[in-house]
């Protein structure tokens, strides 16, 4: 599920960048990015429901703030974006919340 969002995540940028002037509902309604996106955060929101039944909570604590990180690395080999200080500090942030958190 992490992998999807990843993917998901990069379509919508995808899809951004790529942005046409139409309308809001044709866009939606056409772009093969936002529907595959859309379809894959979908898949997502079932395959976490069914996940926090089978597997510990510990373990979804750690993996959706790593979804975070992959998704700002994936932009950045994929897309070329430049990592801001923000976005720097956040990941700092998200790493010592996840190593804080399993002490």
């Amino acid at each position: 599920s992490a992998l999807f969002t990843v993917i998901a995540q990069l379509l919508l940028k995808k899809s951004a960048i790529n942005k046409k002037k139409v309308s809001i509902i044709l866009t939606v309604l056409t772009d093969k990015y936002l529907i595959i996106a859309y379809t894959l955060f979908l898949i997502v929101t079932l395959l976490t429901f069914y996940g926090l039944q089978k597997v510990d909570l510990v373990y979804m604590v750690i993996i959706q703030p790593l979804i975070l990180i992959s998704v700002i690395i994936s932009s950045i080999i994929f897309f070329n974006e430049k990592v801001s200080f923000k976005q720097f500090l956040s990941i700092v942030i998200i790493v010592i919340g996840i190593i804080f958190f399993n002490l």
